[in-house]
């Protein structure tokens, strides 16, 4: 082989090696990401997050309701400041737990 074909050779297996290393970085995130809950622990990680999400929403919508109905207010508009005011609140709380 000349000196140019054994050059372009190892420069493809080096280029080959590195794709390898890349996709196996990028497989082992992947396949970490799709995994099921392991044990009750984690179960009960997830049901904390979803009371945490309908505390949040139901108990704006709640207090929003109440502030329509002591105001005389024609529209709702109350309730839906309350319950995306709880939404937000919700999804806060959620995020910072889940960053922990």
């Amino acid at each position: 082989m000349s000196a140019s074909v054994v050059w372009m050779t190892s420069q493809k297996s080096d280029c080959l090696r590195r794709n390898e290393r890349k996709r196996q970085i990028t497989v082992g995130k992947q396949a970490g990401s799709n995994r099921p809950p392991e044990g009750p622990a984690a179960i009960m990680r997830h049901m904390g997050v979803v009371s945490t999400l309908a505390i949040g929403i139901g108990g704006g919508a709640w207090l929003g309701h109440r502030w329509d109905e002591s105001a005389g207010h024609d529209v709702a508009w109350g309730t839906a400041l309350c319950a995306m005011l709880g939404l937000a609140a919700a999804f806060t709380s959620v995020i910072r737990s889940l960053k922990s």
